[in-house]
């Protein structure tokens, strides 16, 4: 499987990407921005994307916005938005 996660924070974005593949996930693209997510999501259209919804340069619903054009595309790619301040993700589609 095929993922993308976005995290701007290093420690939270390596340990989940380390987590991803010992078990065989292939972690195609682990971005700190909404311009690199969006990049990763158009070019390697992955199975899955795990994407914080504050990404810089705003901090504000820059992941969310990322992912919204290529839903629109490929609404096949399941997502996972995580909110910065808090412990529950979001099921969507990216």
């Amino acid at each position: 499987m095929r993922v993308v996660l976005a995290e701007d924070l290093y420690l939270l974005r390596s340990g989940p990407q380390r987590l991803l593949e010992a078990p065989g996930f292939e972690v195609i693209a682990a971005v700190d921005n909404a311009a690199e997510l969006l990049e990763a999501l158009t070019q390697e259209k992955p199975d899955v994307a795990v994407i914080d919804i504050r990404l810089p340069s705003a901090f504000t619903d820059d992941g969310l916005r990322a992912a919204i054009g290529p839903a629109a595309r490929s609404p096949a790619c399941p997502s996972w938005f995580c909110p910065s301040t808090s412990s529950s993700c979001m099921p969507a589609n990216c």
